[in-house]
């Protein structure tokens, strides 16, 4: 009879640490992801300052932006950002629609060449579903979303303002 008990404390113990160590685990996947997503907004707000918003402002948000020096500037800016952090796979400008909560591309990292770029102009058609965009089109603080799955992968994302524009419109850097 007491050799029962000590299996069953045996396996009520080994069950315990079991539990503790899936709670354990689950608490420092939590921590991680929020410890990057914090990382992730502060980059954001750095390489936000490295846009003035005349400059920005200068953009139509067309393609009749693609010729432009202004344009040439900022794309360049962008591939440099995600050339120096192996973590960000994209950063973009956006320019919210007047009136509205979607947002065209103003620039975008990719190569000109890319099958994925984004050109000016461009309706972000995930703009609507995405939590982030909307709440920082909406406060204008910076905000963070993910991880989010679509057909490019996985994605942490973090959104940090650029400008308000006289017409209540924000301009807005995604990473």
């Amino acid at each position: 009879m007491a050799l029962r008990h000590q299996k069953y404390r045996i396996l009520l113990a080994t069950g315990a640490i079991a539990v503790v160590a899936v709670i354990a685990w689950r608490w420092g996947r939590a921590w991680e992801r929020d410890e990057m997503l914090t990382e992730l907004m502060r980059d954001a707000a750095g390489y936000a300052a490295a846009f003035e918003a005349e400059e920005v402002g200068q953009l139509s948000g067309t393609p009749a932006d693609l010729n432009t020096p202004v344009y040439t500037e900022i794309k360049r800016r962008l591939m440099r950002f995600r050339a120096i952090d192996s973590t960000v796979r994209f950063a973009y400008l956006f320019r919210q629609i007047p009136g509205s909560t979607g947002v065209v591309f103003l620039a975008d990292s990719d190569p000109a060449d890319s099958p994925a770029v984004s050109l000016p102009g461009d309706i972000y058609a995930e703009a609507m579903p995405s939590p982030g965009l909307q709440e920082i089109l909406r406060t204008g603080r910076p905000t963070t979303e993910g991880p989010l799955s679509d057909e490019f992968g996985t994605w942490m994302t973090a959104y940090a303002a650029l400008a308000t524009r006289p017409d209540g419109t924000r301009e807005v850097l995604g990473l």
